[in-house]
Order: structure tokens, then sequence, then C-alpha cells
């Protein structure tokens, strides 16, 4: 799996001109994966035999250790990419990931200055002119 891992960062950085960081992100999402998935198959991890099961199993193993429903997401979304990327390449057939729902986000509400300091904010005097 490493090496399909490999090729998909080349293929972020070289062709989706991804970000260092949106690269490392991915890798090492997908290395945890990897991780999660040969502790559970004794090491050996086949592309072809990854399910939408094994996926689920790792998104539960995520939410059991404490995991953000955001962090999980993003990492889902990295999975499912991935995934998408071996179909276009001819790896696999279908996507395992693409059937499985994105947890749903706690939504925040945005925050707004109190009234004390709108109205400090309203005594600055306007110094660009």
């Amino acid at each position: 799996m490493q090496e399909y891992i490999k090729q998909y960062r080349e293929y972020l950085e070289i062709e989706r001109n991804y970000s260092i960081h949106t690269l490392r992100s991915y890798e090492n999402d997908l290395t945890q994966f990897a991780e999660f998935l040969g502790s559970e198959t004794d090491g050996a991890v086949e592309i072809e035999n990854i399910t939408h099961r094994s996926i689920r199993s790792y998104l539960g193993n995520m939410l059991e250790v404490g995991f953000t429903k955001k962090s999980i997401a993003r990492k889902l979304a990295a999975i499912r990419s991935f995934f998408s990327f071996l179909v276009r390449i001819g790896v696999l057939q279908k996507n395992p990931a693409r059937v499985i729902a994105t947890p749903r986000l706690e939504k925040q509400l945005p925050s707004f200055l109190d009234e004390a300091s709108m109205a400090k904010l309203m005594e600055v005097p306007n110094t660009s002119t």
C-alpha cells in the first residue's frame, strides 16, 4: 500500500500542485490508515481487499480513541480521494470509501463583538486621512 501512497503523493504534488502542508497531511492520514489495516491483518495489506467495512472499522477506532468528528472527516476525505485516484489509474474497479457518509460536524455560531467592544472600536480616531 505504501507504494500507492507514494504514487498518490507524487500525483498531488506534480499534477494538482498541492501545498507541502496538504501533501504531508494526506500522506500522514493514509499512512495511519495503512498502519491500522496492517495491525488488523498482521501486516499484510492488499489494496484490493480493502472494503467499506475496513474503512468504517478505522473510522470507528478513531472515534473510540478520541479524534474529533472534524479530524475524522478530513481523514475520510483523504481516503476517499486516494481510492478515487486508484480507480482512475486502473488499480481498482470501484472506490470502497465512496459509500461511507461523512460524519456530521457540529455547527458553530459566528462570534460577534459585545456592546462594550463595539463602543471602544468606534471611539478610535481615524488616522488614515
